[in-house]
């Protein structure tokens, strides 16, 4: 299991990110918008995490609320999504700098993420 990590960040912490960074915004709501929260390294279940950033969903729980989100590591890792905090069950991979304007298999049903150096096979993909 993923070494949980201690803290979020607003979105603008994932930009510019230097070579060799990951970084993973959520957003409260679809299509990118609405309050953002930012996770610099890999490998958290979001607990009592919350929307760090002003708009719709601020101070909102992370868990079972993340509508959409972007992946900012533009040297191949991909994010992963997950619908259970043990990082199992339906998921959604989100590929090198890329996004999707609305999550499928854990639209608002989300409880973790991770990220990984190859590309995993088993979720829907963006």
């Amino acid at each position: 299991m993923p070494q949980a990590w201690a803290g979020s960040y607003p979105e603008a912490d994932c930009q510019p990110m230097p070579d060799n960074q990951r970084c993973l915004t959520l957003y409260y709501n679809s299509n990118r918008q609405g309050a953002t929260v930012a996770y610099p390294v890999g490998g958290r279940a979001f607990g009592t995490d919350t929307f760090l950033t002003a708009g719709a969903g601020h101070g909102l729980a992370v868990k079972n609320d993340a509508a959409s989100a972007w992946n900012w590591d533009v040297d191949g890792s991909y994010a992963v999504v997950y619908y259970y905090s043990t990082f199992s069950g339906p998921c959604d991979m989100i590929a090198p700098n890329t996004g999707t304007n609305r999550l499928t298999n854990t639209y608002n049903e989300n409880a973790a993420f991770q990220f990984y150096n190859t590309k995993p096979t088993s979720c829907s993909e963006y």
